[in-house]
């Protein structure tokens, strides 16, 4: 089994802030997930996902105040559509990632994305 790591120097934030944004914030947002992700994806240089690909995330994200658990999940979708578009996994539909989203409090910022094949 493959194993790949990719940490980000950002948190991700929580759905309720992210409703609040401008669509092109939001925008804005998952391009810079997917500049950092795909420097990342070429330091480690980890192969792309394939259709065949049934892969395991563990989304580990810090924040300074923990969330509830449907405000984590939600400020990751933009993250998913970040992986997904770098290939880092193929879709984002229970069919090919099963995601387990964690927290950390603390006020240093980061995200780790680790990938099970």
């Amino acid at each position: 089994m493959e194993k790949d790591i990719i940490e980000l120097p950002v948190s991700i934030p929580s759905l309720n802030k992210v409703l609040k944004w401008h669509w092109s914030k939001r925008l804005r947002t998952r391009k810079e997930y997917q500049f950092m992700i795909k420097g990342q994806i070429n330091k480690i240089k980890c192969r792309k996902a394939t259709k065949e690909d049934m892969c395991k995330l563990s989304i580990t994200s810090s924040v300074r105040r923990k969330y509830d658990y449907d405000n984590l999940v939600g400020g990751c979708k933009m993250l998913l559509d970040a992986l997904k578009r770098e290939g880092f996994i193929y879709d984002d539909s229970p069919d090919y990632v099963n995601v387990e989203y964690h927290q950390i409090g603390t006020k240093k910022e980061f995200t780790i994305i680790k990938r099970l094949l």
